[in-house]
């Protein structure tokens, strides 16, 4: 092999799958200051420069340029958001045909309400967003622009300035965008492109809600009618059009309009909620039904409890684990749904798992502490390794509240599998506590013994994280000795020492390079 290819040059063969990585920006970036609004003019109208373009020219290691559409497009808008209203006033300028990745560019900057931080220190003290007159002028220059680009740049325009007086016109144009925009199509998706709406998981829809122009309409809308009640007349058409839409995300985000609604006219949104899911129940299952059902519950119960017994039956894992956290939510908070509670608690995976999910983030408020205990005590030795992983969340990046934990399910939790597939979040919650913890010496002991015993072998095995977890237990055990230290009768100090005996005799983790270090 070495005389064959004795006469090639090592980077033959070293060159093959190398990787680069960097950033790909515009050739006008570092020019943007100097760049004149003649300039700016001739620019957008260069019908010679390609949309997009795959060739560029390395300007550092990490740094390459190009020339396209898409790259100065994003080269104006960066510099329109540091002069909202220089640029509004140029684009009543810009040629009939541009392209509307400027146009675009200039509706995002239009709806910049304050300073970013990613602008220049030295402007923000003088920077100010651009006028409504301006807004307006530039809405109504490209009016007939419904491509979706566009049209979902002026939807987010109107989300991020409801307070505005916005003119007829352009409540209108928001209006027919919720109505009749053809964003998103029939039984397509935008994000997860791959898949069908038919298929789409909640989190597919919900991620689509945001990024189609009828989604973000929808999104506008509520915004307007938070500030705005006096509008839900105008837009009326819009909300029965969403909610009663084809495709299930844009009926997910016609709860966004719903929501202020339901300061207006209650009942009426209700029944607007109910049109939404009730073809499909991925639209219940949703963050923003969430809110909904907060807001409902007590006042509509007989309206809003179907669709939530409905979600526990579903046969769509996340739609029953929703489903099975509300039912746990609402025993907690209204001491309704003790029946389907209790089938939860026997039911599905999905179904166990969203009633820990509920009981280990309700944990932690003394109000539904015990029945949150209750709650948990079973599923801490559940078959399934996903629904005991729900309940020990409840110490994941949270201190260690001893003060309103029963000592019983302190001990019930170290002793269950729960705790054998993740000691360490309990143990990383002991070890941020600032206090003494010779309050919580038996539960430390309690710890020692389990990795003696149950998880001695897995100490050992340094393919996980176990035996990191036991160097952190016995920097704990040491902690507690030192605080032990002049007290009186309580022997803790020399049950540490026992302790530090049983663990050395077991040969638990790395016991004995601690202790010679200990020694040292």
């Amino acid at each position: 092999m070495k005389r064959k290819y004795a006469t090639y040059p090592d980077e033959r063969f070293l060159r093959i799958g190398g990787i680069s990585g960097g950033e790909i920006g515009s050739k006008l970036n570092r020019s943007l200051e100097k760049i004149s609004d003649r300039s700016w003019l001739d620019i957008v109208s260069n019908n010679n420069i390609p949309e997009d373009s795959h060739k560029w020219t390395q300007v550092d290691e990490n740094h390459a340029v190009t020339s396209s559409v898409w790259q100065f497009s994003r080269s104006l808008g960066s510099i329109a958001k540091r002069f909202p209203e220089r640029f509004g006033q140029l684009a009543l300028h810009f040629p009939e045909n541009v392209h509307q990745h400027y146009v675009s560019a200039i509706i995002d900057a239009l709806g910049e309400k304050e300073a970013k931080t990613d602008i220049p220190e030295g402007e923000r003290a003088d920077w100010y967003p651009a006028c409504v007159e301006t807004v307006e002028d530039v809405i109504e220059r490209f009016q007939s622009r419904d491509d979706r680009e566009t049209a979902i740049s002026f939807c987010r325009l109107i989300r991020a300035r409801p307070e505005e007086k916005w003119s007829g016109k352009t409540i209108e144009r928001l209006v027919r965008y919720a109505i009749s925009h053809p964003d998103l199509e029939p039984g397509k998706l935008n994000i997860y492109c791959d898949k069908t709406a038919d298929v789409a998981s909640v989190n597919m829809l919900f991620q689509n809600t945001i990024n189609c122009v009828r989604g973000v309409a929808a999104e506008a809308i509520g915004q307007l009618l938070w500030i705005h009640k006096d509008l839900l007349e105008k837009v009326r058409p819009a909300i029965v059009s969403l909610v009663n839409d084809p495709h299930p995300a844009v009926r997910m985000a016609s709860i966004d309009a719903l929501l202020p609604v339901l300061n207006i006219d209650r009942d009426l949104a209700v029944s607007w909620f109910c049109n939404a899911c009730e073809n499909d129940l991925r639209v219940a299952a949703s963050p923003r039904a969430v809110l909904f059902f907060n807001r409902t519950f007590s006042s509509h119960f007989h309206q809003i409890a179907p669709f939530i017994r409905a979600m526990v039956g579903s046969p769509l894992g996340e739609v029953s684990e929703e489903g099975a956290k509300e039912v746990t939510a609402r025993f907690l908070f209204h001491q309704m749904f003790e029946q389907e509670l209790i089938e939860c608690q026997k039911g599905t995976t999905p179904r166990r798992k969203g009633v820990a999910q509920i009981a280990a983030h309700f944990l932690n408020e003394k109000k539904y502490t015990m029945q949150c205990q209750e709650l948990l005590l079973p599923l801490l030795n559940d078959p399934e390794k996903e629904v005991r992983a729900e309940t020990v969340r409840m110490y994941r990046f949270k201190p260690f509240p001893n003060h309103i934990f029963s000592k019983d399910f302190v001990e019930a939790y170290i002793r269950s599998k729960a705790f054998a597939d993740h000691p360490s979040w309990i143990v990383d919650s002991l070890k941020n506590l600032p206090d003494s913890v010779v309050p919580l010496a038996g539960i430390i002991f309690r710890i020692c013994e389990v990795f003696s015993t149950t998880l001695r072998e897995k100490t050992r095995d340094v393919g996980t994280r176990v035996p990191h977890t036991v160097s952190d237990v016995c920097s704990l055990l040491l902690r507690l000795y030192e605080h032990a230290q002049g007290l009186s009768n309580t022997g803790i100090a020399d049950r540490c020492l026992d302790i530090w005996d049983m663990l050395f005799e077991n040969r638990v983790g790395m016991i004995r390079e601690l202790t010679r270090a200990i020694e040292k």
